[in-house]
């Protein structure tokens, strides 16, 4: 693998309360709970090797300001583009590895643009026809294992390489 720096891009839940606080927040529905406000931060990290995380990029997810429940609501998988572009426009030459999960990193995979690498960790049982093309192919290139201890731990990784979604 080239030399790139590790960037962790995932989604924050910062604050949630039962009143209508603010109205760039995300209004939320739960069964008979009703409506909840929260605000939803995107947050992008370097990772060092020894694992120390150090911020990047931050860009919240609002509602387009109009107050009104039937108005468009942000989401992450929209929001993921906004700092990546910023990223890109602040460091355009430095070589990225990207690590995010499924539901964004499918979502950034399908109009990724930028050239840096990108690491898609998927939680069991999510995206079934994804997770059954991986399995198939980590059975075709089974030495795409490592396994490594980390304190007491022992921890096993696969991964299975260009996977398509759609």
């Amino acid at each position: 693998m080239r030399k790139c720096y590790v960037v962790a891009i995932d989604g924050l839940q910062k604050r949630t309360r039962d009143q209508p606080w603010a109205p760039e927040a995300l209004r939320w529905r739960s069964g008979e709970d009703g409506a909840r406000d929260t605000a939803h931060v995107l947050a992008a990290a370097l990772v060092s090797p020894q694992g120390l995380t150090l911020p990047l990029a931050a860009e919240f997810c609002a509602n387009d300001g109009q107050g009104d429940e039937a108005s468009k609501q942000d989401c992450e998988q929209k929001a993921f583009h906004r700092p990546a572009a910023r990223l890109k426009k602040a460091f355009p030459r430095l070589r990225l590895w990207v690590v995010a999960d499924g539901l964004n990193g499918l979502t950034l995979a399908r109009r990724w643009r930028y050239g840096w690498d990108l690491m898609i960790v998927l939680p069991d049982g999510s995206l079934k026809s994804v997770w059954a093309e991986a399995e198939g192919l980590h059975r075709l290139e089974p030495e795409n294992t490592v396994t490594t201890r980390w304190g007491d731990r022992v921890q096993t990784f696969w991964w299975a390489n260009d996977i398509e979604y759609a």
